[in-house]
């Protein structure tokens, strides 16, 4: 069963047993862990596909990819030097 579905299934589970008038702890417990080990194996899986991607390419094209990263690292940043009339 692909990740994607299966977190979708838990997150179901879980809302119904939330919803339900007496919640087994034991059952959700489970689901929140199984939930937090598919979002961890989903992470995983990304780290390592945006790894293959980037070795794919080019040097100049890698350096490209560093230079946006930091790029996007200070667009965070923006924001709060706006709400402080710093720009």
């Amino acid at each position: 069963m692909p990740i994607a579905q299966a977190l979708s299934e838990h997150q179901q589970a879980i809302a119904r047993l939330l919803a339900s008038d007496a919640p087994d702890p034991a059952t959700l417990g489970r689901l929140l862990i199984e939930v937090n080990f598919l979002e961890t194996q989903a992470q995983t899986i990304v780290h390592e596909t945006t790894a293959l991607m980037v070795s794919a390419l080019a040097e100049s094209q890698r350096e490209q990819i560093g230079h946006i990263r930091e790029a996007a690292q200070l667009c965070q940043i923006v924001p709060a030097f706006a709400a402080l009339s710093l720009l």
